[in-house]
């Protein structure tokens, strides 16, 4: 990842898989060609100056990633493993911080509509 300058030490680490360390897949590759199209656009929009670097992060990890036979939504799934893996064990960096806030709002997100199934069968009960 020669443009990733100023992302940290850990987008050239691999990623602790043997077969993705195998092929070269870094953690930096996992998290450009993983991170999902809302989440990119509003990490562009974030950073208007490295729009040019982003783009080319992102191209970069994908040609990776498809020279692994390896897709975004696969990638993005292995993106949310290890990285939320390296953030039970204390890891901050955007990686694993990216990985916990997708593994908690699919957790509230499922929460959600069990509170609302339940709330619709106990208001079921009371009027019927």
């Amino acid at each position: 990842m020669k443009y990733a300058i100023g992302f940290g030490d850990w987008v050239s680490e691999p990623t602790g898989n043997e077969k993705l360390d195998m092929y070269g897949i870094t953690l930096g590759d996992l998290f450009f060609g993983g991170v999902e199209k809302k989440d990119y656009i509003d990490m562009m929009n974030r950073t208007p100056a490295g729009r040019g670097i982003l783009t080319d992060l992102r191209k970069e990890a994908g040609d990776r990633l498809t020279a692994a036979n390896i897709s975004t939504r696969m990638a993005t799934q292995l993106l949310i493993n290890v990285g939320y893996i390296a953030y039970q064990n204390g890891c901050r960096d955007v990686y694993a911080n990216y990985a916990a806030h997708k593994v908690k709002g699919r957790t509230f997100g499922c929460l959600k509509y069990v509170l609302a199934t339940i709330s619709l069968v106990i208001i079921y009960f009371i009027f019927h």
